[in-house]
């Protein structure tokens, strides 16, 4: 209503079918935006929910999770080895998993290894200490996997004078949008 000067005038607004198709594409856009959102998160949610390893924080800073039980009895033709450590980022950028280890005795060989893959500063930091907790030790560095879950299982084999890592995907492959990268730290017998 409309202020007259003997009382109110009435004031009719009429809305016109194109004003309304706008109003509803503009709901209808949102509604999908939100649900894209919502399947965004879930996923990122999902991603990589393992229990026996110890997710990033908010930072993407890297997790270690560290072991000082053997792994069992080698079978026919696996080294017998102990898992020193592993540890998960996001932000590592390899091409490959599995395959051979890479001998870490000091600090350099821990930074020559990791800073080709672009490792964050702060997990290269975590790993030289790990090495250097065990300075007696046959130390080997792997990339056990790249995706979402956690492997399922793996082992070091010996191959001529050095060894590899044979690993078993894991049993549930869920897809996100960060991809981990496991490694390991092992002390070889």
């Amino acid at each position: 209503m409309e202020p007259v000067e003997h009382g109110y005038r009435q004031i009719t607004m009429t809305i016109s079918a194109d004003t309304a198709t706008v109003a509803r594409t503009a709901v209808a856009r949102t509604a999908g935006l939100l649900l894209v959102a919502g399947l965004a998160l879930g996923t990122l949610v999902a991603c990589g929910t393992d229990e026996a390893t110890t997710e990033p924080d908010d930072t993407g800073a890297p997790s270690p999770s560290e072991s000082q039980s053997p792994t069992g009895s080698p079978s026919d033709g696996e080294a017998a080895f102990t898992e020193v450590a592993t540890f998960t980022d996001t932000r590592i950028k390899v091409r490959e998993a599995g395959g051979a280890t890479v001998p870490l005795a000091s600090s350099a060989d821990v930074k020559a290894w990791l800073a080709p893959a672009k490792a964050p500063a702060s997990l290269i930091h975590d790993v030289q200490e790990a090495v250097e907790r065990e300075p007696d030790k046959n130390l080997q560095g792997a990339v056990l996997w790249v995706g979402c879950d956690a492997p399922s299982d793996w082992t070091v084999v010996p191959v001529g004078d050095s060894y590899e890592v044979r690993v078993s995907p894991p049993k549930h492959q869920t897809q996100c949008l960060a991809p981990m990268t496991w490694l390991a730290l092992v002390a070889v017998d």
